[in-house]
């Protein structure tokens, strides 16, 4: 790959005219209209060492191009010109130099990739920017503030050379501050030409307030620091920090900040509330916890010892978390006592941390899940069967207590061979009863459908059980039940069976008018399927492979049909830090969808015979209807409300070079899934345009799984992200928060 130019030098070195073309046809493939030609299905996972080589090479050759047309504009140019053209040749020197390096980096670079896209895609705003500095310094009288504005293009220039080696790096934060450091002179540039602040190019949630403009938060959080059991000095940190946040709330530049402090203010009030409120709990454990929530408040009133005070709240909330979930236990069965005393030895000799508090933490949840099932009562069906199930896995549990003093005592004791075969008895027993006591349940969920199909598979649920019943269950039982689950999970109901069974008009929309033969068709596979269901996967009926593709189907019309992308959702991306796809691009792949979803219900209903065609069909959605579905999932999202208002700018296109997301953004823990989808994205389709088959199928991959991630993660109906992880996570330690703290 051509190298460009280090941006303490001259102009980069040219390359062939022929190769400069090339790329430059490369670029614009990715802008084009046109229509990706259906191909077979992609290899499954993504290949070895897979690297964005193809766009890269795109972008950075096109930059070099227009680097080398400024540096010869810039020969015979007088000084204030070549100013304004280094300006310009500096950006994308920065944006060609980031592609470069996360291109070189693999995978791990992704992020250092999007880095330079951004700057990219900013590149011709800030042109224009300066341009416009140029033009207020050259006229007659000279602009006001032009002579201002003017020195700070020139310590951006400065500023580009003195941080480059700080570029050549795949951190994104490194890079965040970086890229901050270098551009907020031109950031200053526009608030010396009288435009506005700079928007937040990461909107977050902002404050939980008591009303809409915040009125009676901050008197609320103060009533609460009166009423908590804590100790004056720690109640009078807390008012010091929320009187920082109210005076901070003044200011709209500072609202991430602000709403941040309010979150952690309100996590230690809300741990010091538990602590008090809970009863029948060791006074060492309760002690130890309130002087965390001290050391905890301590810490964060510094902006010096902020990223301590974060992480000392972090743990504080895990060992709570825990203590809360035993507290329960205790209320309901009084058999906490043994799992306080580990949580207060490992809260002595490790906080939460470590394989012991794990471990720990696990055998609760799962003591927490048995309860639950024994609290929403067994089902009738079958019961007996169940009830075996639930008092083998008691005996465990009472085992599993007796034992767990070793842990205290021993910290190799989750290894030992006994200990070890009563964790993993109470994980199987635990996971083998929900399956079972979640089967009959399914079955009549698909009874409200059909009942039918779900009379059909009542004897093989009853052989199912039967054999669970015996001595913890058969292997072939075991496996059967798992099985059954699993597909009635899928099947019963079908994605987009609502809407095609009321005739919505998204599900008329997506199916070409033809809801009800496909609703007819999915129906009569899932009873057949039923009628033939063997849990020999040697003996599977074809229409359980037919009633996979009709999923398939479904699940697409589901993501797109619901709710489609539209140009509202381009314009909405393109302003937002966390996604870097051209606006042309995004436009080709949800136009490109609706169609195609037309033709793969067609091919359903009408080649019954030949299920090549709808998989053909099928294939050639998935190359982008993955991603189509998730900028529609992300045009629903808490963004489209953000950035209502926002507009398409200069300032805007700065502000995602200029303002990295606070900890409370929106979306800010799928930045990586981010980056990733996006960049492959770009591959893929340069990769096609140029007939690279197998560049093109491994970053469809990419974009699949990554899209598959995000899908899951982000509500159809909201965009909103989705909790995920064990009731007692523990959170990753925070990054240095100190840029946040309050005024």
């Amino acid at each position: 790959m051509q190298r460009v130019k280090r941006l303490n030098v001259g102009p980069a070195d040219r390359v062939s005219r022929a190769g400069r073309m090339v790329a430059v046809l490369l670029l614009a493939a990715t802008t084009a209209a046109g229509q990706d030609p259906p191909l077979p299905l992609p290899p499954v996972g993504a290949a070895p060492g897979w690297r964005p080589t193809l766009v890269g090479r795109a972008y950075t050759t096109t930059l070099t191009d227009e680097i080398d047309l400024f540096a010869d504009q810039e020969r015979t140019a007088d000084d204030r010109r070549r100013t304004i053209l280094r300006a310009s040749i500096n950006c994308r020197i920065i944006a060609a130099e980031l592609i470069d390096v996360g291109v070189a980096a693999g995978e791990p670079g992704v992020g250092t990739v999007q880095a330079g896209l951004r700057v990219a895609h900013a590149r011709e705003d800030l042109d224009r920017l300066f341009r416009r500095v140029l033009r207020g310094v050259t006229r007659s009288p000279p602009h006001p503030a032009a002579a201002t504005a003017w020195d700070n293009i020139v310590a951006f220039n400065e500023r580009a050379i003195d941080h480059a080696s700080a570029l050549r790096t795949t951190d994104v934060a490194t890079l965040d501050a970086t890229l901050a450091e270098i551009f907020t002179a031109l950031a200053a540039v526009l608030a010396d030409l009288g435009e506005p602040p700079l928007p937040p190019a990461w909107p977050a949630p902002g404050l939980a307030a008591t009303a809409a403009d915040g009125t009676g938060l901050f008197d609320a959080i103060d009533n609460r620091i009166d009423r908590v059991a804590l100790p004056e000095a720690t109640q009078q940190r807390l008012r010091r920090i929320t009187d920082f946040l109210a005076r901070g709330r003044r200011f709209p530049e500072l609202n991430d900040a602000v709403a941040a402090g309010v979150r952690r203010v309100t996590e230690i009030l809300d741990v010091a509330e538990s602590i008090a409120a809970a009863e029948d709990v060791p006074e060492s454990l309760d002690t130890r916890l309130v002087a965390r929530v001290e050391h905890a408040t301590i810490a964060y009133l510094d902006p010096a010892t902020r990223s301590e005070g974060e992480r000392a709240i972090d743990e504080l909330l895990a060992l709570d978390r825990l203590r809360s979930g035993i507290v329960r236990l205790h209320d309901a069965a009084g058999n906490g006592r043994p799992l306080f005393a580990v949580l207060t030895a490992m809260e002595a000799a490790e906080g939460p941390h470590g394989a012991r508090f794990e471990t720990l933490r696990d055998v609760v949840d799962r003591m927490q899940r048995l309860h639950r099932i024994e609290r929403r009562g067994l089902p009738t069906a079958l019961g007996r069967t169940v009830a075996r199930l639930v008092q083998t896995a008691r005996r465990t549990e009472d085992d599993l207590l007796a034992a767990m003093d070793r842990l205290v005592d021993d910290p190799a004791a989750r290894t030992d061979p006994g200990f070890a075969s009563l964790l993993t008895a109470q994980r199987r027993e635990l996971e083998l009863l929900e399956q079972s006591t979640a089967l009959p349940a399914r079955v009549d969920r698909l009874r409200d459908l059909d009942p039918v199909a779900a009379a059909a598979l009542e004897r093989p649920m009853r052989r199912i059980m039967q054999g669970l019943g015996r001595g913890g269950g058969t292997p072939e039982s075991v496996a059967a039940v798992t099985t059954l689950v699993a597909e009635l999970e899928r099947f019963a109901p079908l994605p987009f069976e609502d809407e095609l069974a009321s005739r919505s008009t998204a599900a008329i929309s997506a199916t070409g008018g033809r809801a009800d033969d496909l609703l007819t068709l999915a129906r009569h596979t899932r009873r057949v399927w039923a009628e033939r269901w063997t849990d020999d996967p040697d003996a599977r009926p074809p229409e359980a492979r037919q009633l996979e593709t009709l999923h398939r189907l479904l699940a697409m019309l589901a993501d797109v049909g619901r709710r489609p992308a539209t140009d509202a959702d381009v314009a909405l991306l393109e302003r937002w830090g966390g996604w870097e796809l051209p606006a042309p691009f995004m436009r080709r792949v949800i136009g490109d969808v609706p169609a195609r979803l037309k033709l793969a219900c067609a091919a359903a209903l009408d080649d019954t015979d030949d299920p090549a065609r709808l998989a053909h069909e099928l294939e050639a959605i998935g190359r982008v209807g993955s991603l189509a579905a998730v900028i529609g999932r992300l045009g629903v999202s808490p963004l489209a409300r953000a950035w209502d208002r926002v507009p398409d700018s200069t300032a805007t296109r700065l502000a995602t070079l200029v303002k990295p997301p606070s900890t409370e953004a929106w979306f800010v823990d799928l930045r990586g899934e981010l980056a990733m989808l996006g960049v492959a994205a770009l591959e893929a389709d340069v990769a096609r345009s140029i007939s690279d088959t197998e560049a093109a199928e491994a970053a469809e991959v990419v974009v699949r799984e990554q899209a598959a991630t995000l899908l899951e993660r982000l509500d159809p109906s909201t965009g909103v992200e989705n909790a995920t992880g064990s009731e007692y996570a523990l959170p990753a330690p925070a990054p240095d928060a100190s840029a946040d703290s309050p005024p």
